[in-house]
């Protein structure tokens, strides 16, 4: 599948999470140092970019508690937060991938936590984001 069809599933399959999963409003795939990489149900690419840079700040949170609090290894397998807008839900699908969903305060917190196992067990493999390799000169 060439990437502009790869780009296309992904958008639709999103678009259809939306749209399938009772209460949920929004969800956005991106990398987890914050790169926007796919969403749906959001008003614009800013409150798409800024709702990843969100995501990835508080997993980074979520994983610096478990390393310093908990004795954990920093391997965060999800987050979920209740805020006055609603909830949030935040996994690690794949490596260097994060997905988030935003619901209303309405939602079934285990049907939206199935989803999202089957959403990212099912594109995972496309999900992936390379580690970044930075530019010595």
């Amino acid at each position: 599948m060439s990437g502009k069809n790869l780009n296309e599933a992904l958008d639709g399959l999103l678009r259809g999470f939306v749209e399938r999963v009772a209460h949920v409003q929004a969800v956005v795939v991106s990398s987890t140092d914050g790169i926007r990489k796919h969403a749906s149900g959001i008003e614009s690419d800013d409150d798409a970019d800024q709702a990843s840079a969100v995501s990835s700040g508080m997993f980074s949170l979520a994983n610096g508690a478990d390393r310093s609090f908990v004795g954990g290894v920093g391997y965060t397998r999800q987050i979920i937060a209740e805020v006055d807008g609603g909830l949030i839900f935040i996994t690690r699908p794949a490596e260097g991938t994060l997905l988030t969903v935003l619901a209303s305060h309405d939602a079934d917190l285990g049907l939206i936590g199935y989803e999202m196992k089957m959403l990212g067990q099912g594109v995972a493999p496309a999900l992936t984001t390379a580690p970044r390799i930075s530019a010595t000169g």
